[in-house]
């Protein structure tokens, strides 16, 4: 059963390898400055700095064009706008042309880069003259805050308004957007800056999705002690609810999640021939992929796990679980345009150890849980 699991993982990293385009109507500018109107894959700011994936109206083939072979790409659902630029990414990185996310265009622009770790800013003045900056702690020490913002501040020299907001606020892209905007108006008060970033919000609203899931189902658990030559199956009944995240800037399928499982167990294998009643909390928390493209969707997700096992059956008896694993396979039935009715069958494995207020037992409890359930998404 493990080995069936696995198998269909490692195809699905093979689909999810071959399937992460996520499309935006957007235009191309070429070094000659001519327009194409196209689809653009929109992916994580990272990416966006790196490559434009481009498909032209009434073409079926993909360009990808790196920073340096047009003079930049924008995306017309959001306003998001990234230009070729040459610039010094800091000692280690030197000089490099990459696409800079374009955010205040005026007497003194801004742009704006995300290195995978930590986010840049670029200042460019009429004359030319660009200070670059990282993302800092507002509560940084006082010198490491001059050594990183000393170009910066002096760009900003003609707005002190503009200086006290880099100084005291927090580095993020509202309060440097906020800063290039207040020192544009102070300079240049007759004419507004045009701000090129979306001013409602970051990303489009279609790319971050929350669905909700509510499931219940009946579990079949093969229960062993490592110690003891004891092996038993048990019958049991799981409800579940749990929180899915589209992550369609990485994949149009995948998705994470965050579920709490809730199990019944009914133990009748006791010495003494009497019936213990086994409750288990799971946190599970990771990734899934599903084929949205079909009218019947086919889903596979995986994990770890936070499990507690307890019973009011035995006095001061409860398990602890290491750290598990589970994964699980089934499909969607869409009945509208976020809801739907799903089956899914799931595998875990988890390992307990019986804790006793005066000493801890030396069996370790190992239960491998086969559930088929039963769910509404919406």
């Amino acid at each position: 059963m493990k080995h069936f699991f696995i198998s269909i993982l490692l195809s699905a990293l093979c689909s999810m390898s071959m399937a992460q385009i996520n499309l935006r109507e957007g235009i191309v500018i070429t070094l000659a400055g001519d327009t194409l109107h196209g689809d653009i894959d929109y992916r994580t700011d990272a990416i966006n700095a790196e490559q434009c994936l481009f498909r032209k109206d009434g073409q079926n083939e993909f360009q990808t064009y790196k920073p340096g072979e047009i003079e930049g790409y924008r995306f017309m659902n959001n306003g998001r706008f990234y230009i070729s630029k040459t610039v010094n990414t800091g000692a280690k990185g030197g000089v490099k042309t990459l696409f800079l996310e374009y955010l205040v265009k005026g007497q003194l622009n801004l742009y704006y880069r995300d290195t995978h770790y930590i986010g840049e800013y670029y200042l460019e003045d009429e004359f030319g003259n660009v200070a670059r900056f990282e993302e800092i702690e507002k509560d940084a020490p006082k010198k490491q805050r001059q050594k990183v913002l000393s170009q910066a501040y002096n760009l900003l020299g003609r707005s002190a308004k503009a200086q006290q907001i880099l100084w005291w606020e927090k580095l993020t892209r509202e309060n440097v957007t906020k800063a290039v905007i207040t020192f544009n108006d102070d300079v240049c008060p007759d004419q507004r800056c045009e701000i090129l970033e979306h001013r409602s919000k970051k990303l489009p609203k279609q790319d971050f999705v929350v669905h909700f899931l509510l499931k219940a189902g009946f579990a079949k658990i093969n229960a062993s002690y490592q110690h003891a030559d004891e092996n038993a199956e048990l019958k049991g009944f799981s409800l579940s609810a749990g929180v899915l995240y589209d992550m369609k800037r990485l994949s149009p399928n995948l998705y994470a999640e965050t579920i709490l499982d809730y199990n019944i167990t009914e133990d009748n294998t006791t010495f003494d021939g009497s019936s213990i009643t086994w409750n288990e909390w799971v946190l599970k928390l990771g990734v899934g992929y599903q084929w949205k493209q079909l009218l019947v969707q086919p889903r596979i997700h995986g994990g770890m796990a936070i499990t507690a096992l307890y019973s009011k059956d035995l006095d001061k008896h409860c398990y602890f679980g290491s750290p598990a694993g589970y994964m699980g396979a089934g499909m969607l039935f869409p009945i509208g345009k976020r809801e739907g009715i799903t089956l899914d069958f799931d595998y875990s494995i988890n390992k307990y150890k019986l804790y006793y207020t005066t000493n801890i037992n030396d069996d370790d409890w190992l239960l491998h849980r086969f559930t088929l359930s039963v769910g509404y998404q919406f």
